[in-house]
């Protein structure tokens, strides 16, 4: 079993193939977590090799978690990083990214399945004092309840609303 304790949202996606099994992890950057700001030109870049053994993932996914929580630092920089450093590099002044570490996993046998792992719900809202109906549903606002998300926007645009209201945890 993986343990990894995030602060940012991961994005699986694991599709079955009829070639060898082998991972790959991007980052979807789409905010500027210490401007507070979306960027103006979202990106998704590679994040180190193919993975072909499967023991290597946790350390991949790692690796990106503390790229994402470091965004001033290249990225080659988190390649060689054991975990231990890795965990250490991931305790930021940012607390939570709402940038996105995605895994695609392709190989034999594998269940056509996507889902999105977002942070522990105790630890954002309390320690970060999010709203859980914003990262959820980021256009909910408390005047207008019937907006939805849109087909097309990027998953970042799901997790964009802080709140400091002690209502909103309610």
């Amino acid at each position: 079993m993986i343990d990894t304790t995030h602060s940012c949202p991961m994005e699986c996606s694991i599709t079955s193939s009829a070639d060898p099994w082998f991972c790959t992890v991007s980052l979807r950057r789409v905010y500027d977590d210490r401007q507070g700001q979306p960027l103006p030109r979202p990106e998704k870049v590679a994040f180190g090799p193919a993975i072909t053994d499967k023991a290597d993932v946790e350390i991949w996914l790692r690796r990106a978690q503390a790229a994402i929580m470091n965004p001033d630092i290249p990225l080659e920089t988190f390649f060689n990083k054991t975990a231990t450093e890795c965990r250490d590099m991931a305790r930021t002044d940012i607390g939570f990214s709402k940038n996105v570490v995605c895994i695609d996993i392709r190989g034999p046998g594998e269940t056509d399945l996507s889902f999105v792992d977002l942070p522990g719900e105790q630890s954002i809202l309390f320690n970060h004092k999010l709203s859980l109906t914003s990262l959820i549903c980021p256009r909910l606002d408390s005047k207008q309840h019937t907006e939805r998300h849109q087909p097309g926007e990027g998953f970042g645009s799901i997790i964009h609303q802080y709140t400091t209201s002690s209502d909103s945890l309610r």
